[in-house]
């Protein structure tokens, strides 16, 4: 995508995103946020940080498949991946062959073992979030009272999101698309998108046969689900701290609806890191579930600021880190 376009997709979502909060108040907002214990955000910072810990973790089990690593060693990898993945318009897609790379040039072995451990671990997180979107619905479909507009909204927005993903993968160029992407992120490797499909299409075996080896081993992958759970209780737990530092009751399966919808919007659009997209929808799922605006918003941004603290910020010095170990 052209730099330009891609400038006019974010401004336009950040103007989403004002124009949420200016129909909100601004003077609410800041009113609100006097209620705000500060020190709960040490609190959400640590369950941040514990959430990439415990990623890096699960992603570690997976690489030790083909090349042992410490843990501290490859946790600036995924942090530099994370930056990528935030940062450009490839669907959270751009840091996954960038991660392969960093390991391929460490260890001096092909990437495309280290792909099948990366596809791996992005698939169970997708599968994951969507598998707690299903059953919270479900679950406040039939025991919570939630209006009738909550629940037509929601699940219009499910329709919608399986409808973008049936279309990212049948639409005819999504492949040359990828494929575009992942060769600008490797351009040094690969000058052109035909090299790196071929790339691809010869080690297709090789990376289908560690995927399967993974299958077939049922303590790892009882791990790694297991690891799966616990990252997205500490994201819904997060949120959870930030509505009780506001002194706020909220039902935590709402922040369960909320979070994982707004997270996957945030995914299907190509927009860096789904900025102003994934704030305005997570507001909006809040208020429209019968939390008050002002809170949504506040909870919302402090979310997304934790976030984007270890994304954008310990991303970008992990990139660099990187760089500096393992030159591209």
């Amino acid at each position: 995508m052209k730099k330009r376009y891609q400038a006019i997709f974010i401004l336009l979502a950040l103007f989403l995103l004002y124009l949420v909060l200016n129909k909100i108040g601004f003077e609410k907002i800041i009113e609100n946020l006097k209620l705000l214990r500060w020190y709960y955000l040490l609190i959400a910072l640590a369950m941040t940080f514990a959430m990439f810990a415990v990623w890096n973790y699960k992603w570690k089990i997976l690489v030790d498949k083909v090349s042992k690593i410490k843990f501290w060693e490859l946790f600036p990898i995924m942090m530099a991946g994370l930056f990528v993945d935030s940062s450009t318009p490839t669907f959270n897609l751009g840091g996954e062959p960038l991660k392969a790379y960093y390991l391929g040039k460490k260890f001096k072995k092909g990437k495309a073992e280290y792909l099948a451990g990366i596809i791996i671990d992005k698939g169970m997180n997708t599968l994951t979030s969507l598998t707690f979107i299903v059953i919270s619905l479900l679950i406040a479909a039939l025991f919570f009272k939630v209006s009738l507009t909550a629940k037509v909204v929601i699940e219009s927005i499910i329709v919608v999101m399986l409808a973008a993903v049936a279309a990212i993968f049948l639409y005819k160029k999504t492949k040359s698309t990828i494929l575009g992407l992942m060769q600008r992120m490797l351009k040094k490797k690969f000058k052109t998108k035909k090299r790196l499909e071929k790339y691809i299409e010869n080690n297709k075996e090789l990376i289908i046969s560690h995927m399967k080896g993974f299958y077939k081993n049922k303590k790892t992958l009882t791990v790694s689900i297991l690891a799966c759970l616990l990252m997205q209780a500490l994201i819904f737990g997060k949120s959870y701290v930030f509505f009780t530092a506001l002194r706020q009751s909220v039902n935590p399966l709402y922040i369960i609806i909320a979070v994982s919808i707004a997270m996957v919007v945030g995914q299907l659009v190509v927009i860096p890191g789904g900025i102003g997209v994934v704030e305005s929808s997570m507001i909006s799922l809040y208020a429209l579930l019968g939390i008050s605006p002002e809170i949504a918003a506040i909870v919302t941004i402090l979310d997304r600021i934790t976030y984007y603290t270890f994304s954008l910020g310990i991303g970008y010095l992990s990139l660099i880190y990187a760089n500096y170990k393992c030159p591209t």
